[in-house]
């Protein structure tokens, strides 16, 4: 596979990656262990390592894939490809990419530095189990019916939105120990689904968020402990009702 760029017809095209094609080839993914990390080397620009993680039960976990490399100007990343490993599908990426599983199907994550740069790298995920799950409703729709978190990390499972005002809210209050602590907030699910969220203080004033559609992830600033905080997921811009499914995370770091 050879991909050029530049006038037809000239000597200045330029190929990608220099100075020839892509050999395509299949190949299997090095397995991934939670809490275990596993090295990697690549050779030439923009080469790949692929990995697979497939998870031991089909109970609720939250999945952070991190891509690690000490070469100076590097860019890691890694990008989740669902059990099809269709690229069309693609789930997250980033220097740390976030999932939620909850059946057995493995999630395939592929190791690329965006700035081309080559050398020994590393990646790894850690699992959580959520301390409390509860699942979206009609009723959750205001501030007034907002789900409870019994606990953190929390998973708001069955999220659907099903037009442009849709909202669905949840309820955390933090503990004596979370002064200090930030409540980060993302969503998995559909990965076509875009979503915004607002995080608001129990005085009704916003103190963090993501406005720009696409699956979420907002931090806060310090938090105050024994304090009630409100999560708000709405339709993004770009929202399609057809793809209105997704699920929320939340939890203290």
């Amino acid at each position: 596979f050879d991909l050029l760029s530049g006038p037809p017809g000239t000597t200045s095209d330029i190929h990608f990656p220099m100075p020839g094609g892509v050999n395509v080839a299949a190949r299997a993914g090095i397995p991934l262990a939670a809490g275990a990390v596993v090295n990697g080397s690549v050779d030439a620009k923009y080469a790949t390592g692929l990995f697979v993680y497939t998870p031991s039960s089909a109970g609720v976990s939250i999945v952070d894939f991190n891509a690690t490399t000490a070469a100076s100007g590097s860019d890691p990343a890694v990008l989740l490809l669902p059990a099809t490993g269709r690229w069309s599908d693609v789930l997250a990426g980033g220097v740390v990419a976030t999932w939620l599983t909850s059946s057995t199907d493995p999630i395939y994550a592929v190791y690329f530095d965006q700035s081309g740069m080559t050398g020994a790298y590393s990646v790894g995920l850690i699992v959580t189990a959520p301390a409390a799950t509860a699942a979206a409703s009609a009723s959750d729709a205001t501030i007034a019916g907002a789900v409870v978190a019994a606990g953190l990390p929390f998973v708001l499972t069955g999220g659907l939105l099903t037009s442009a005002s849709s909202q669905d809210w949840i309820q955390i209050t933090t503990g004596p120990g979370d002064t200090g602590k930030h409540l980060q907030v993302q969503s998995a699910g559909d990965p076509r689904t875009f979503l915004d969220v607002t995080i608001y203080d129990d005085q009704g004033a916003s103190i963090g968020g993501n406005e720009n559609g696409g699956p979420v992830h907002a931090l806060t600033g310090p938090l105050l402990a024994s304090r009630t905080y409100y999560v708000a997921f709405s339709a993004g811009a770009g929202f399609d009702p057809a793809h209105g499914a997704y699920e929320g995370i939340v939890r203290l770091q």
